[in-house]
């Protein structure tokens, strides 16, 4: 009863509560070839939910090798040995997490993922927390290092600040400008590009309050509870999360920007995250966490005279 209430109270306090199932967009993070000089270069693609922190780690990328007849899908423990090594791995064959765990025990201080399709990288999600980067690269991209492997030396590049999961910055109660959404591809739904991540840890339980409203912008807001960013892809695949857009008067009778409201418990961390699908444009928004307002409810049961009466006794109706 208790969490069938407490439910109830999350959609009546919230201003807004869509729910909205997107297809997992591309988010940012790469390598950087230094040699040999025909692929030396910028690589950009997408750091995973379940990454560990770039820290400029830097190796020779490595094929592992197992015994399944298949090894360039990391699926297997790996029988080489990548200490000091970055791993480069093919897509399929079993989850992205299970990829980098395996790289990891065998010593592997980076992960390269590769696309096996044409098109852009995705934020590869997951739950598993790990020590180590990992990155997905397109397929086009992993194509032409190849051609110059064994002996390709590489850098892992880090997310840009608040333009993924993992580089969120942490932010308290006030009023904040976010720059324009143009670059970083820190995207977590589909019809947006790039977005921007900030993570709010309540101090007590109360309804926090995250508006853009009058802001300057249209834009649209997603609030995904999570200590780290493997729980956030996590609540994610399981639809829990909010989402608000079109909930601001501009002054002209449409409907734009963002805000919401919901219940929080004390020590739990919320990921506010902002993307472009409405709009590019820098913007302010507000974040308060205040008092749960009084709930004023009448509960009207319906008890038989009879049963008054025979108060000694159990009545069923």
């Amino acid at each position: 009863m208790v969490t069938k209430i407490t439910q109830q109270l999350k959609m009546l306090f919230s201003l807004s509560l869509i729910l909205f199932v997107g297809q997992v967009a591309i988010a940012n993070g790469g390598i950087e070839v230094s040699s040999p000089a025909g692929v030396a270069g910028s690589y950009y693609g997408a750091a995973s939910f379940f990454s560990g922190a770039f820290a400029g780690q830097a190796g020779e990328l490595v094929v592992p090798e197992d015994t399944s007849g298949m090894p360039e899908f990391g699926c297997y423990p790996f029988s080489n040995d990548l200490t000091g090594k970055i791993a480069l791995i093919d897509r399929g064959g079993c989850a992205f997490a299970i990829k980098g765990i395996n790289a990891q025990n065998a010593g592997a201080i980076a992960v390269v993922v590769c696309n096996s399709v044409d098109g852009n990288p995705f934020q590869m999600l997951g739950s598993p927390a790990l020590t180590i980067p990992v990155v997905f690269l397109s397929k086009g991209d992993c194509d032409l290092i190849k051609t110059q492997m064994p002996g390709v030396q590489a850098t892992m590049l880090a997310p840009n600040s608040d333009e993924n999961c993992i580089s969120g910055s942490t932010i308290t109660d006030g009023t904040y400008t976010a720059s324009d959404l143009l670059s970083g591809y820190g995207t977590v739904f589909s019809g947006s590009s790039h977005g921007k991540w900030y993570k709010y840890t309540a101090a007590t339980e109360g309804l926090l309050t995250v508006s853009s409203c009058g802001g300057g912008a249209d834009t649209r807001l997603i609030i995904i509870p999570g200590d780290d960013c493997g729980e956030v892809s996590d609540n994610i695949l399981g639809g829990n999360y909010y989402v608000s857009q079109d909930e601001c008067d501009d002054g002209n009778g449409n409907d734009v920007a963002a805000a919401a409201a919901i219940l929080t418990s004390a020590g739990e961390t919320y990921n506010i995250h902002w993307d472009n699908a409405q709009d590019s444009s820098g913007f302010e928004f507000t974040v308060a966490l205040g008092a749960l307002p009084a709930l004023d409810a009448t509960f009207t049961v319906d008890v038989p005279a009879e049963c008054l009466r025979r108060w000694r006794t159990f009545c069923l109706g």
